[in-house]
């Protein structure tokens, strides 16, 4: 939800939406889908494969807190 006193820069968005349709896609098609689907610019800021050895519920309390 944006603010009036946000400014969002919508030329740095990406334009290109498909990673999320086809992570959506696969999300509701497959027979075992995967519990988180990690996308987007900001993600590498977190470790991905130390929370890939973590259990679950482990990693959502981390990103939780």
């Amino acid at each position: 939800m944006l603010f009036v006193d946000q400014k969002t820069d919508f030329e740095s968005l990406p334009t290109d939406l498909s990673p999320v349709v086809n992570a959506y896609e696969h999300a509701l098609l497959a027979k075992y889908p995967r519990p988180r689907y990690i996308m987007g610019r900001g993600v590498t800021s977190i470790p991905i494969p130390l929370f890939a050895a973590m259990p679950e519920f482990i990693s959502d309390w981390v990103l939780k807190y």
